[in-house]
């Protein structure tokens, strides 16, 4: 109990300091002295097309984000929705993996009100028997240029308020900061904004409390210089999809990481993630979820490891085995070709360098995981083993106490 209210109030601060962080950078941008030459930066005539963010639910959860969007308002909202929601029990919308994997668009929903948001559209696929990635697409009325970033996060940015996942910076020294510090925040901002719709109005599983993955799609004039940041960026990886003609740049220094889609044509490209998750399972989910994983994992299992906790919860030891299964899962995976991930299509740099390593297939990240879920399996269950046996000798003892007391009461009513 005393635990529970730690966490209350310790969310009640987190959230009144996310305000209070937020008004400061409104008030640096509504003082800034705007430069005249910030207009005349390569970079001023790129613009966001669209922005997709990914989440994993399983099928308890998927009943729920269905249910969520029938629920949307219809003075609102124009809906088309391809799963039915559940009546009084939950629906199977996963299937098992032997022969093939489910996928298909959930639904379309379009805007009516906002200023900005089209339309927002929904696809889904199997990651494993348990699990399903979500893929939620949000497209502009019109493109955003980057010189209009700061008037969409000072419009949007209160819906931000009174979420769990967002992020507290320090913007009390924004003035002395440069323009690519301030930049990589507002595109921090512009996350926390999409990602509060999903939480607010429809369902998210991990993006209550963590930063989803995102992606950007962003059109760019062609130029030498642009193109050479795009072929060798600072800190990032870079995907260079050499038929298609278009950059993915992978920014990890996050929560979660955030994907950037450059591309130079009339033709916008679709970020090739939700195959991804389709064909290569596991290994692609712990690509993108890795971090959300780690906290996951400190949060229901590494306590107990340290210490911390001496009686173990049956539903953290379930969310172990659970992992384990998911993991196991991989070796049933329909081996279908994907022709999103052929490797000769791809020319991939890390900071100014070639590298030979692919960043959409292999199994290390899945065999890292199930090395260690199996060694902390087994501890948690010598632990619950434990704690078991010792209930059973607690009750026993309870047991034979009382049956004593009630033989002596007999005898001496007796």
């Amino acid at each position: 109990m005393v635990e529970e209210r730690f966490e209350i109030l310790k969310s009640i601060r987190y959230k009144i300091q996310h305000i209070i962080s937020i008004k400061k950078y409104l008030n640096y941008i509504d003082n800034e002295v705007t430069d005249n030459t910030e207009s005349e930066k390569p970079d001023s005539n790129q613009r966001i097309w669209d922005v997709t963010i990914y989440d994993v639910l399983t099928n308890k959860d998927m009943n729920k984000l269905v249910k969520s969007l029938y629920k949307l308002n219809d003075k609102e909202y124009t809906k088309r929705i391809g799963l039915r929601k559940k009546k009084s029990k939950n629906l199977h919308y996963l299937r098992l993996e032997i022969n093939h994997t489910g996928s298909g668009v959930l639904a379309y929903i379009e805007f009516k009100n906002h200023d900005y948001f089209k339309k927002i559209s929904l696809s889904y696929t199997q990651v494993t028997n348990q699990t399903i990635a979500i893929e939620y697409k949000i497209s502009f009325k019109k493109a955003i240029l980057f010189t209009e970033i700061r008037n969409f996060i000072r419009n949007n940015i209160k819906s931000t308020y009174f979420t769990g996942f967002t992020s507290i910076f320090d913007n009390e020294s924004l003035k002395e900061k440069n323009g690519d510090f301030i930049h990589q925040r507002e595109m921090q901002y512009i996350r926390d904004i999409f990602q509060s719709f999903i939480v607010k109005k429809l369902f998210s599983n991990y993006g209550k409390k963590y930063q989803l993955p995102i992606g950007y799609t962003i059109n760019y004039e062609k130029n030498v210089e642009f193109e050479n940041e795009l072929k060798n960026p600072f800190l990032m990886l870079s995907l260079y999809n050499k038929p298609e003609d278009y950059y993915i740049l992978i920014d990890e220094l996050n929560n979660s990481p955030i994907y950037y889609l450059y591309f130079s044509g009339n033709t916008i490209p679709k970020f090739p993630f939700l195959t991804n998750f389709q064909y290569l399972g596991n290994e692609f989910y712990y690509n993108m979820f890795n971090h959300i994983e780690n906290m996951e994992l400190t949060t229901k299992v590494t306590r107990y490891l340290l210490g911390n906790y001496k009686i173990v919860k049956k539903k953290d030891y379930l969310w172990l085995v659970n992992k384990l299964r998911a993991l196991k899962d991989s070796d049933f995976k329909p081996n279908n070709y994907n022709e999103s991930i052929k490797k000769d299509d791809w020319e991939i740099r890390y900071d100014e360098e070639p590298s030979e390593d692919n960043f959409f297939t292999g199994n290390n990240l899945t065999l890292k995981y199930t090395r260690i879920y199996n060694e902390y399996h087994d501890y948690m269950k010598t632990l619950l083993t434990t704690q078991n046996d010792t209930i059973v000798l607690v009750v026993g003892s309870l047991t034979l106490i009382f049956t004593i007391l009630g033989i002596l009461v007999t005898l001496i009513l007796s």
